[in-house]
């Protein structure tokens, strides 16, 4: 048995990989003749408390990343959501970053009726997710682009996340973030001190999620409803530009496919 089987009956996974990605503008944009590279790797360990601790249900989740290389949105192309989901924010003065961006506990009742995962979570792994749109690497596959301030790669946040299942097919999630991303500080860099201090900074999120079988194949459909609120302050769009806008700070989203 190898050294990795070992820790596996341990409870103790991981993954490590390593990503890199070029891009060419071949029209319209910024610029047609230059190009972008940039890479990513990242280390992931999965902890089942089990085989250890004897403690059923229960997960430690740890992210390491470390990316490097330009954002072809700012280089090459102008846009503001982003065209690749390897890549940070558009406009972000740190596009490369070294940092733990994910760490988080998650405890499951024995009978799978509710879910607790508290940490520093990426909110696209949990919400407003399509397990189809992992496949595509354009932005818009990931998360609407009107979840401007969900904290999602590259900033994940500090949260509290709690799931219902009252039947087997229906499930509801509410999740309380760290919203500061909103006034631009990036929460990838932060633990929970903000998010405890500073409850006019909270991003809240919810959503309903309805799953069925459908046919002789037993095709799986599913449908997600839900909703999402900031307690930050934003500019206000007014008709005409009539009167001074409220100060606050506009920050767009960027969603990369989580494995977590």
């Amino acid at each position: 048995m190898g050294w990795r089987q070992k820790l596996a009956t341990q409870g103790i996974t991981f993954d490590l990989t390593y990503t890199a990605d070029g891009t060419k503008n071949l029209r319209g944009g910024l610029d047609t003749a230059g190009s972008t590279w940039r890479r990513i790797f990242e280390a992931t360990i999965n902890w089942d408390t089990k085989p250890l601790f004897g403690l059923e249900g229960g997960t430690v989740f740890v992210d390491f990343q470390d990316a490097q290389g330009s954002n072809p949105s700012d280089k090459l192309i102008g846009d503001v959501q982003g065209i690749d989901g390897l890549d940070g924010v558009p406009v972000a003065a740190h596009q490369n970053r070294t940092q733990v961006a994910q760490l988080w506990y998650q405890q499951t009742s024995p009978e799978g009726t509710w879910r607790i995962k508290v940490g520093k979570v990426d909110a696209n792994s949990e919400f407003d997710r399509s397990a189809y749109g992992r496949q595509f690497l354009n932005q818009s596959t990931g998360s609407s682009s009107t979840l401007f301030t969900l904290p999602t790669y590259p900033d994940a946040a500090t949260s509290i996340n709690v799931f219902l299942k009252p039947t087997k097919e229906l499930q509801l999630g509410l999740g309380v973030y760290d919203g500061s991303l909103a006034q631009g500080v990036r929460t990838s860099g932060l633990g929970p001190k903000t998010f405890f201090r500073r409850p006019d900074d909270l991003f809240l999120i919810g959503e309903a999620d309805q799953t069925w079988k459908l046919g002789p194949q037993q095709l799986t459909g599913r449908l997600g409803v839900g909703g999402w609120y900031s307690t930050n302050k934003f500019d206000r769009i007014r008709e005409g530009g009539g009167g001074p806008p409220e100060p606050a700070a506009r920050t767009p989203c960027s969603t990369r496919r989580s494995g977590a």
